[in-house]
């Protein structure tokens, strides 16, 4: 019995043909998966880097925002905390009135 074109090893008609199919088919599924792998890394890689910028602003943030910092800000512009009297509390409703400092 003679073999026709479609039946050759190439069109998977034949024990070798199958696997050989097979083989392509994993090289191919391995190949996605190192591609997978190695983005996978670049996220890692990533949220590590993210990470550490995070800590860096709260660290920056925490020493902007000392109270030894403030103070030395508010000396150097020449500024102090209001008078008792010069303070107006408010009750927190939301009519629209705003905070203000009495001269």
């Amino acid at each position: 019995m003679s073999r026709t074109r479609e039946e050759g090893p190439a069109a998977g008609g034949t024990a070798v043909g199958a696997r050989s199919a097979t083989v392509r088919s994993l090289k191919r599924s391995l190949a996605s998966g190192a591609r997978s792998a190695a983005v996978f890394r670049l996220t890692r890689a990533e949220e590590r880097r993210l990470v550490d910028e995070r800590r860096s602003l709260e660290l920056q943030e925490a020493q902007l925002l000392s109270p030894e910092r403030l103070e030395r800000y508010a000396k150097e512009r020449d500024l102090a905390a209001p008078a008792p009297n010069q303070m107006v509390r408010l009750d927190g409703a939301s009519d629209g009135a705003v905070a203000m400092v009495k001269k």
